[in-house]
């Protein structure tokens, strides 16, 4: 490219820097090794199974279309007991499977 052409795509009057975050990609490269290893695979899998679940149960399940109040300490109540009735339902079912004190699936692997 001509001197010229480096002109007409420059749109500022100064120079701009660009800086690499050393920090940034040593944190990267630690969480992909981290995410790879055998308990980063479980701890992934059961975190989209309990998250999504969760929501999905207040959802479908308890019927949790919108909240009943607008004044934020009622709706803190209200959050609270859907919290509750979620952990009891959850803690019934673990006993009733005989899954009590389990607190993460075990990773099938193929």
């Amino acid at each position: 490219m001509t001197s010229t052409g480096a002109v007409k795509c420059k749109s500022t009057s100064h120079n701009k820097k660009l800086y690499v975050a050393d920090n940034f990609l040593r944190f990267r490269k630690q969480s992909q090794e981290n995410i790879a290893t055998e308990k980063g695979i479980i701890l992934r899998m059961n975190r989209s199974i309990q998250v999504e679940g969760a929501f999905g149960v207040l959802k479908q399940n308890m019927n949790f279309k919108r909240f009943k109040y607008r004044e934020r300490s009622k709706t803190k109540v209200e959050v609270l007991l859907f919290a509750i009735g979620y952990n009891l339902r959850k803690y019934v079912h673990k006993k009733v499977q005989g899954r009590e004190g389990m607190k993460l699936h075990k990773l099938a692997i193929n």
